[in-house]
């Protein structure tokens, strides 16, 4: 029996320019999903955040297309593996379609628990067995998402912060885990692909304004690099500021995230939008004692925790305890 973990990722800086061949910085977020994985004569697979048991003697019935994608790439890795009979139970502290990359902290800890059950790696995890376990998530990801750029599930095998260049090429940042941040959930609901299409439309109307902002956003990258060796906390929420603003200049704002950006401002904490914009996340960045800025965005109907970042990825051990009570301790 195993018990595995894989963090979330965010895009700390990029968003939407990435698309146009800019520059990103994703980083590993404090936000995990768990699984647990024991034999069993049939393939069983348990997601209990959908309320979804099933064993695979019997066709699945589920109209949740959440649920449907997830089962598809689990029967793939299977397959690919042939499993004919295991237990997997998984558990997510990762909000659901909030941009936090739920899915490919899933296709991690599935793959990494298949792999580990059919004896393809081995404990301790090293960087081999970390890149094939990234090589099926990928493949799991391809299930789910059909056309993915990699970068989620490599942040949530490999950790830390990573810089994505044009050309798909990835390099470790070191330091964002020095920066204490907050993650505050709009509770608006995003839709990513409505967003990215707002944006093209905006982009191909207004070509040459458009350009000089997504070359704008490409050199805030540039500069938080330097300011993260630094350790520069006012000019990191200088940039964080500047990153917002030209968020909104390209229409992926919101009422609602405004009102996050001003409560921050009033506790002299920057913040951004993270990830697709029109809703969902806020990420500000914070000093030590943050009560009372939870409080007040609590009071005005926002969710937010402190989250550190850039932390390590998929995590596994062996275990004795049964699925049972890895179910009590990851309990809804």
């Amino acid at each position: 029996m195993f018990q595995v973990q894989a963090p979330g990722k965010l895009i700390l800086f990029g968003e939407h320019s990435v698309v146009y061949g800019k520059r990103a910085i994703a980083t590993a977020v404090g936000l995990h999903t768990h699984c647990h994985i024991e034999a069993s004569e049939s393939l069983e697979l348990e997601l209990l955040d959908f309320g979804f048991k099933h064993c695979f003697k019997d066709p699945v019935v589920t109209e949740d297309q959440q649920v449907k994608v997830a089962v598809n790439a689990f029967l793939r890795i299977v397959k690919e593996l042939d499993i004919d009979g295991c237990r997997l139970t998984v558990k997510s502290e990762i909000p659901i379609g909030s941009g936090l990359g739920s899915s490919a902290s899933y296709s991690v800890v599935m793959c990494c628990a298949l792999l580990l059950f059919k004896g393809e790696i081995e404990l301790p995890l090293d960087q081999r067995d970390k890149q094939k376990i990234n090589d099926y998530a990928f493949m799991s990801e391809q299930v789910i998402h059909n056309n993915p750029s990699g970068l989620d599930n490599t942040i949530a095998t490999f950790g830390r912060s990573r810089l994505f260049r044009k050309n798909g090429k990835l390099e470790e940042i070191k330091d964002v885990d020095r920066f204490q941040f907050l993650l505050i959930n709009s509770r608006v609901p995003k839709n990513t692909k409505h967003q990215v299409n707002q944006v093209k439309s905006r982009q191909e109307t207004f070509e040459k304004p458009m350009n000089a902002i997504l070359d704008a956003m490409d050199l805030i990258v540039e500069n938080v690099c330097d300011v993260l060796k630094s350790g520069d906390q006012v000019k990191l929420g200088q940039l964080i500021q500047m990153n917002h603003q030209l968020l909104n200049c390209i229409g992926v704002g919101h009422e609602k995230l405004e009102i996050i950006r001003r409560i921050c401002q009033e506790f002299d904490c920057p913040s951004k939008i993270t990830g697709a914009g029109g809703g969902g996340f806020m990420l500000s960045l914070v000093k030590k004692n943050v009560t009372d800025l939870v409080q007040e965005l609590e009071t005005n109907g926002f969710d937010a925790f402190e989250t550190s970042l850039g932390g390590e990825g998929v995590q596994a051990s062996k275990t004795k305890q049964s699925s049972d009570k890895f179910k009590r301790i990851h309990r809804l």
